[in-house]
């Protein structure tokens, strides 16, 4: 009988992982989280790791990355009604780490912002 209702939803495209993984992916990007947090998250999820290293390569955009660490900080800075001094810096730099974002991409922005005030 469980076969049976696992075949039915395996036909269904119910269980099937490969699209879980990936529409996680796009989703979670598309929320301003970084590839270190997605690939964490999945893992505690249960995915398997060749599965996840290789949808990561195929469907995470790392273009993106930069652009996102960089519009989060801006609209974190317009939010907020602290002054932009070097604590506040680091307390962006270690949300955006928090977020999945590498630590090259992060200070790469920290250092644009610092160049733009």
């Amino acid at each position: 009988m469980i076969e049976l209702i696992l075949d039915e939803m395996l036909s269904y495209g119910y269980l099937n992982d490969e699209k879980y993984i990936t529409d996680y992916i796009i989703y979670r990007q598309e929320q301003g989280y970084g590839a270190i947090r997605i690939r964490y998250d999945l893992q505690l999820r249960g995915a398997e790791r060749e599965q996840l290293d290789q949808l990561m390569e195929q469907v995470y955009d790392h273009e993106q990355d930069q652009a996102a660490v960089e519009a989060i900080l801006e609209r974190r800075a317009q939010r907020s009604g602290e002054s932009c001094d070097d604590r506040w810096l680091n307390k962006q730099a270690s949300f955006l780490k928090r977020r999945g974002f590498g630590s090259s991409a992060v200070l790469k922005a920290i250092s644009k912002y610092r160049n733009l005030e």
